[in-house]
């Protein structure tokens, strides 16, 4: 069972309490319907770690009940990665002198009531954190995942699809909160297929991930369709318009002119009808 920190005013007198034994029991039951990596048991112990402040006992003893036997040993390898550059981050600061023993809760320090009253409630929210985000990097069981760099969209995949699996995969390979939302961005673009990249290409200034969700959203949409024959059918227009601009006759060679409608043709009919002896128009001589 575990069990949350209470605190009074100004974070004081800190408590360890027990948690609602529901709460454990949807997560676990999140995990068996929906598995770790669904948004719905993603959007759940978001919730649950947002809620809660909890101590290395309480987060060591949900990761051993949501996960399986092997989940729990690559969780426990990630979390102490976490934590250890947490500790580094540390340095220099108040925080410092916590070990890695008391941050990841290693015998003989594993009493939660002694973590509650050792780590200011800013330290137990880093090492919350820690615990889940390696959660999230637990990759699924029986998927071989690539690299979050080769995810692509699909020819017929919608942005969004992608998008959300790109996300995904960042979430479970890459630890830098920092880089994450500019990693993303910028392979959303690179890796997007060529419709939704003629989308994104196609929007002015610096569009926010937003926005471009939105844009792409229309791809394939009857709307989008439309947008498109119309902006041939204009091209197309416009291309004919400018090969009659720079036609030329072919019997005189003047540009914008056709040769039925040409003057000279006028002119020799003209010349034609001229009596070679008299030079009268229409002379039978």
């Amino acid at each position: 069972m575990t069990m949350p920190v209470t605190y009074d005013a100004q974070d004081a007198n800190p408590r360890w309490e027990r948690l609602d034994r529901e709460v454990v029991r949807d997560l676990m039951k999140a995990v068996h319907d929906n598995r770790l990596r669904s948004p719905y048991f993603k959007q759940l112990l978001k919730g649950t770690f947002n809620i809660y402040d909890l101590t290395p006992y309480d987060l060591r003893s949900l990761a051993s009940m949501i996960l399986s036997d092997s989940q729990f040993i690559i969780w426990k390898a990630k979390y102490r990665k976490i934590l250890n550059k947490l500790k580094t981050k540390y340095q220099g600061e108040p925080n410092a002198s916590f070990t890695m023993v008391q941050l990841a809760g290693d015998p003989p320090l594993d009493s939660p009531a002694r973590q509650a009253r050792l780590f200011p409630r800013k330290v137990l929210t880093d090492i919350k954190n820690a615990a889940k985000k390696a959660i999230v990097q637990i990759p699924p069981a029986g998927v071989t995942e690539s690299i979050f760099t080769d995810i692509k969209q699909g020819p017929l995949e919608s942005f969004t699809s992608f998008v959300n699996r790109l996300t995904q995969a960042v979430d479970r390979q890459v630890t830098d909160e920092g880089v994450k939302s500019h990693l993303i961005r910028c392979l959303a673009f690179a890796n997007a297929n060529p419709e939704c990249k003629h989308v994104i290409s196609a929007m002015p200034g610096q569009p926010t991930m937003a926005e471009i969700l939105e844009a792409c959203s229309k791809v394939k949409t009857p709307q989008h369709v439309a947008t498109i024959l119309g902006d041939q059918v204009e091209k197309a227009v416009k291309k004919a318009f400018a090969n009659f601009q720079q036609r030329q006759c072919y019997k005189c060679s003047k540009p914008r002119r056709f040769k039925k409608n040409c003057p000279k043709l006028a002119e020799i009919a003209s010349s034609l009808d001229v009596c070679p002896k008299c030079s009268a128009h229409a002379c039978s001589a």
